[in-house]
């Protein structure tokens, strides 16, 4: 949730604001006709928001179609719905410590859409000083001066920034966090991705996890003979980082020998399927959609979707100040492999010094290529 101040205000990433308003469309939506149950759904949204009912003002119309609006002590929500084509309209405008953003699974459950899109906007915002200040640490951070926001959206799965920067060009943030940059993704991504490639020797397929950025499918489609999957949970991060960030990918999502999959990786990694030579994780931290990302069960997918001879590699976070992330890795690797251990790579906006890139195989001989 964002903070706020004595004017009630919300303060969030460097941005003052009065309210977050989204405006969600559902497809394919069910029960759409039933004042009722309707009702109910905004009650459910409007208590995973973290929002107080004051009214709520619901009607039917003969013909079809429910409409209504939820008054709240943090403004409102609303809705109408179009049984016949399956469509709703919900719009969302929280203003205060809550969380509209909530709001949008619990809507989705009662409604069970085959599709869900979403728009964010911050009602009187107004950028504090041009800075944009990251999330990650309560007690310690970066800011950049933002010299302009390109492109702004709540995905399904999270909130998307892209904005530009005198001194790193364009840069992605994922619900607060600076995931990449113009500047120096290269630092992070050629790590990630040549090492375990040229490690191996003879790496033909290789499956990266994440990554939607395209950064590490640039790199490993550098490889002569690479065929490579890319993995990624939220199809429209993959969109936006195509449109805006063409630079990060330059290219490689259109190349021949790269197949896109918009899947949950933990799961998709279960499925039967051809074995890789080189799987690459590159998620975001281990919150949010990125958690599962860091398991043992995870990092056994893993192992049993590899080749003989296969290799993992999987960021770890930063030791010096996620000391936790490395610990954990570092058991539930061992677990899962014979053979593991972490290289570090200086990647200037991943603050608090060198990050950590966890290894795992069964193998003990790339290691020591």
């Amino acid at each position: 949730m964002a903070k706020t101040d004595d004017a009630h205000y919300a303060i969030r990433g460097g941005e003052r604001y009065a309210g977050r308003h989204l405006l969600v469309d559902m497809r394919g939506a069910r029960r759409l006709d039933d004042e009722a149950h309707v009702a109910r759904a905004l009650r459910a949204a409007c208590a995973a928001a973290g929002a107080t009912v004051l009214k709520l003002d619901l009607h039917r119309f003969p013909g079809g179609g429910v409409s209504g609006v939820a008054i709240l002590a943090e403004s409102h929500m609303s809705v109408h719905t179009w049984p016949e084509t399956g469509f709703a309209a919900i719009d969302v405008f929280l203003c205060g410590d809550t969380d509209p953003e909530a709001a949008v699974p619990a809507l989705a459950a009662a409604f069970s859409p085959e599709d869900v899109s979403v728009s964010a906007h911050k009602r009187g915002a107004a950028a504090a000083a041009g800075r944009f200040h990251e999330e990650m640490h309560a007690d310690y951070g970066q800011f950049m001066e933002m010299e302009r926001v390109v492109h702004r959206e709540r995905t399904a799965h999270q909130d998307l920034l892209i904005f530009d920067t005198r001194r790193f060009g364009r840069v992605l943030v994922l619900d607060g966090i600076v995931q990449t940059t113009e500047a120096d993704n290269h630092a992070y991504h050629e790590m990630l991705t040549h090492v375990p490639i040229l490690a191996h020797g003879r790496a033909r397929r290789v499956l990266i996890i994440g990554g939607g950025d395209g950064g590490c499918l640039r790199e490993a489609l550098r490889h002569e003979g690479v065929s490579a999957t890319l993995v990624d949970l939220d199809a429209a991060a993959v969109r936006a980082a195509r449109r805006f960030m063409p630079a990060l990918s330059d290219g490689a999502f259109d190349d021949p020998r790269a197949t896109t999959v918009a899947a949950d990786g933990a799961v998709w990694l279960k499925r039967a399927g051809e074995p890789f030579d080189v799987i690459i994780v590159d998620s975001t931290d281990p919150i949010g959609p990125g958690a599962a990302l860091f398991s043992a069960e995870f990092y056994a997918a893993c192992r049993d979707r590899l080749a003989d001879g296969g290799v993992l590699v999987a960021q770890a976070g930063v030791p010096f100040v996620q000391p936790d992330v490395l610990r954990s890795a570092s058991r539930r690797l061992a677990r899962a492999f014979a053979d593991t251990a972490f290289y570090t790579v200086a990647v200037p906006t991943y603050t608090g010094g060198l990050m950590a890139l966890g290894w795992g195989s069964d193998d003990p001989r790339p290691r020591r290529a």
